[in-house]
């Protein structure tokens, strides 16, 4: 009987191909909720500092993490440590705040931290088939003599 992995939600592994993609779209998802939380978030604040006329300054956020969330959905190293970079930050800050809204942090820090571990082990996985392919193409391609078609005559 296998045991059972209670945690593998919030750290999956990534022994496989489909088990790192899964890891890496974790990243996407926690950019996609950044992204739409933000602009309510910013609101307030700007709001009570007397900015309403730059309203257009809160879809910076919105703006940055669905492109990331993009670009980690494609399964991009350096869009997944940028974003867990940008994202550290606000996520100390937000830590020492206590309440509920820590739990939500931690969660999309975890998210972070495995689509940083998907998409490398996906990149490593994905590589490694294609190795053994070219290869068994070069030794078919030797071995194998091209053929002569001996029915046509003129």
């Amino acid at each position: 009987m296998e045991e059972l992995n209670d945690w593998k939600f919030f750290w999956p592994k990534t022994d496989s191909l489909p088990k790192a993609t899964t890891a890496a779209r974790q990243g996407f998802i926690a950019a996609i909720f950044i992204a739409c939380v933000s602009p309510p978030y910013m609101l307030p604040t700007l709001l009570s500092a007397g900015l309403q006329q730059h309203f257009y300054i809160i879809f910076i956020p919105t703006l940055f993490y669905g492109v990331l969330a993009v670009f980690v959905y494609k399964m991009s190293r350096v869009a997944a440590l940028v974003g867990f970079l940008v994202f550290l930050p606000r996520f100390v800050i937000h830590l020492l705040e206590p309440g509920f809204t820590s739990i939500v942090w931690v969660a999309l820090a975890l998210a972070f931290i495995n689509s940083i571990r998907g998409t490398f082990a996906y990149h490593k996985h994905a590589r490694q088939p294609q190795e053994s392919i070219t290869t068994a193409e070069k030794t078919l391609s030797v071995a194998v003599p091209p053929t002569c078609d001996s029915t046509t005559t003129e």
